[in-house]
C-alpha cells in the first residue's frame, strides 16, 4: 500500500503525481483544479489505511457530508469509486471491523452511503473500457456484496463474483501475468485481489487462491533488484506495492496457499511474452520484451516497445525504460510510448505501433513465436515482429538476445527491406551512468561499482544522445542513451555488452 503520513492527511496535504496540493481544511473536494488523475487518486481514499478507527470515521463522514451538497468531480466515476469502496470496505470491515460493528450510527449511515456507490456502480461498469477498470469494478462489487446482508448485497455479490470470475479466467494470462502486460498494474489488481480475500475470505469466489499465487509469482519475475518492478508498458515505479510487500500480505491471509520462493535462474512467462534471467543471490537482472503490446480491444498502456529490455548489475538499474511521467495527452507522452524511448529498434524515423491521443493505438506489431533455449547460465532469445511491415517501409525486425551470466549480453539485429532504409538501435541509461565513447564503433559506461563495455559490429555509426527518464508520475530526470545508425541493406548488426568492474 502505498504509504501517507497521517498528520499530512488530517492537515488535508496530499501529494499525488509528484504533486503536493493542500486541499484545506475542512478538504475541498470539490473544486481542486488539478488533473483528473489527481484527482482520482484523492478519491482513492488509500490513505484511509495511515488512520486511526476515529480519524478514519471522521474523514468519511466529512467526504459524505461534502457530497451531500455538491457531488465531487471525479468522485463518481466507476473506476475511482471501486478503488473508494473497496478501501472503505477492507478498512472498516476488515482491520476495524470491531469498532466498527460497535458504532450503529456510523456503521448506518456508512452502508447508507456504500448502497449508493453499489447501485451506482452496477449501473456504470466499465465494459466499454474493460480491462484493469472491469476487474476493479467487479472486485468492488464482490467485496460491497460479502459485508453486507440484504438484497441489494445479494444482488452486488451475484454480478459482482459472476464478473470476477469471467474477467479473472480472460484477463489473468496462463504465465500469471495480467493481459494489459504493466506490472505497476499487475500490483495494483493483486492488491485488490488481496484485499478481498483478506476481507471476505478467499472462497468468495472460485479459483482467487490460484489467482494470487500465480499473479504472485509472475510479478517477482517482473522485479528488480532494487525491489521495483521493470518498467514495461505504463509503469510508474513507487506507485504500488512492491512484489515483496504483496507476497508478505498474502503469506497473512488465511487459506492461501503461498507460492514458492522467488525464482532465479531463468525466467520466462511465455503467454505475456517476457523472458529473462536472475543470478543467485538476485544482484544481476535482465528481462526482455518478446511479446504483444496488450490485448487487441485495449492498448491504452500500451507502448511500441517489442524487443526491449532493462538490465540490472550490481543490485543496480544500469539500462532502463524511459519510463512515463505524465497521463496527459502531450508530446511527453507520445515519446514515452514511442518505440524512439525504448531499448529497441526504429526504422525509418518511425514507431513500431500507430500510437495516438494519450491512450490508443491503431496498427500494431504482431511478433512470432519466440525461440527461447537455455544455456548454461544464461539463455538465447529470437523472434522477428511485423511492427514495420506496413507501406512504404514493408520491413521486418528480427532481434537474437545472448545472455551469460556475469558476462555478456550480446543483441544481433537484423532488418529485412527491399531497400535500405535508416535504423537507429537505442541503449538507454540510468542517470546515474557516465559514459564515453572510445573510436567510432565503442561506448564504456560506469555506473559506481559497475560498468560495461558495448561494442557494435556493423557498417554504422554510434553517437550519444540526451534523453530523459521518468521515475514516476511528475519525476523526471536527465539521462543519456547510446544510438547507433545503421541502413537496413548493409546486414546484421550486433551489439555487444560486456559486463566489468566500472574502470576495468
Amino acid at each position: 500500500m502505498k504509504s501517507f503520513r497521517a498528520e499530512d492527511v488530517l492537515e488535508g496535504r496530499f501529494e499525488f503525481l509528484g504533486r503536493e496540493r493542500v486541499v484545506g481544511l475542512p478538504r475541498d473536494w470539490a473544486t481542486v483544479s488539478e488533473s483528473l488523475l489527481w484527482i482520482y487518486n484523492l478519491q482513492y481514499f488509500e490513505y484511509v489505511w495511515s488512520l486511526s478507527f476515529a480519524q478514519a470515521r471522521q474523514l468519511v463522514l466529512e467526504w459524505i457530508k461534502a457530497q451531500e451538497q455538491e457531488p465531487h468531480p471525479g468522485g463518481w466515476d466507476p473506476y475511482p469509486l471501486s478503488l473508494r469502496t473497496m478501501n472503505w470496505c477492507a478498512y472498516f470491515f476488515g482491520r476495524e471491523r470491531a469498532a466498527t460493528e460497535e458504532d450503529d450510527a456510523f456503521r448506518s449511515r456508512l452502508w447508507l452511503w456504500l448502497a449508493r456507490q453499489g447501485d451506482w456502480l452496477l449501473d456504470h461498469l466499465e465494459y466499454h473500457l474493460m480491462g484493469n477498470h472491469l476487474l476493479e469494478n467487479a472486485m468492488a462489487l464482490t467485496m460491497l456484496g460479502s459485508c453486507f446482508r440484504s438484497p441489494h448485497a445479494e444482488r452486488w455479490m451475484r454480478v459482482g463474483s459472476r464478473l470476477l470470475r469471467k474477467q479473472m479466467s480472460e484477463q489473468v494470462l496462463a504465465d500469471g501475468v495480467h493481459i494489459e502486460r504493466s506490472p505497476m498494474y499487475q500490483a495494483r489488481l493483486l492488491l485488490g485481489l488481496e484485499l478481498l480475500a483478506a476481507c471476505a475470505g478467499v472462497d468468495i469466489v472460485e479459483g482467487l487462491d490460484a489467482a494470487l499465487r500465480i499473479m504472485t509469482a509472475a510479478l517477482e519475475c517482473l522485479t528488480h533488484p532494487d525491489g521495483q518492478p521493470a518498467q514495461f508498458n505504463d509503469t510508474a515505479l513507487g506507485e504500488q506495492p512492491s512484489a515483496a510487500s504483496l507476497r508478505r500480505y498474502l503469506d497473512g491471509i488465511a487459506g492461501v496457499a503461498p507460492p514458492g520462493g522467488v525464482l532465479q535462474g531463468p525466467l520466462a512467462l511465455p503467454s505475456a511474452g517476457y523472458y529473462g534471467y536472475r543470478s543467485r543471490g538476485g544482484e544481476e537482472y535482465v528481462i526482455c520484451d518478446a511479446g504483444k503490446m496488450g490485448p487487441d480491444w485495449n492498448l491504452g498502456h500500451g507502448h511500441a516497445d517489442v524487443f526491449s529490455f532493462e538490465l540490472s548489475l550490481g543490485g543496480r538499474r544500469v539500462i532502463v525504460d524511459s519510463g512515463i511521467s505524465t497521463y496527459e495527452d502531450t508530446a511527453e507522452r507520445r515519446y514515452e510510448r514511442s518505440t524512439e524511448a525504448h531499448n529497441t529498434v526504429t526504422v525509418g524515423g518511425h514507431s513500431q505501433a500507430e500510437l495516438w491521443g494519450a491512450f490508443r493505438a491503431g496498427r500494431r506489431p504482431n511478433v512470432s513465436r519466440p525461440s527461447w533455449r537455455l544455456m548454461r547460465r544464461g539463455f538465447r532469445l529470437l523472434a522477428v515482429h511485423d511492427g514495420y511491415a506496413f507501406r512504404p517501409l514493408r520491413a521486418f525486425h528480427r532481434r537474437e538476445f545472448e545472455y551469460r551470466q556475469g558476462e555478456s549480453l550480446v543483441l544481433r539485429d537484423e532488418v529485412e527491406a527491399p531497400r535500405g532504409l535508416a535504423c537507429v538501435a537505442r541503449l538507454h541509461f540510468h542517470p546515474d551512468c557516465s559514459l564515453r565513447c572510445e573510436g567510432k564503433a565503442v561506448c564504456l559506461v560506469e555506473c559506481d561499482a559497475t560498468g560495461m563495455r558495448i561494442e557494435f559490429e556493423g557498417n554504422g555509426r554510434l553517437s550519444i544522445e540526451e534523453a530523459r527518464y521518468s521515475e514516476g508520475f511528475g519525476r523526471q530526470r536527465a539521462n543519456r542513451c547510446v544510438a547507433y545508425h545503421f541502413q537496413s541493406d548493409q546486414g546484421q548488426v550486433v551489439c555487444r555488452i560486456v559486463f566489468e568492474s566500472a574502470g576495468g
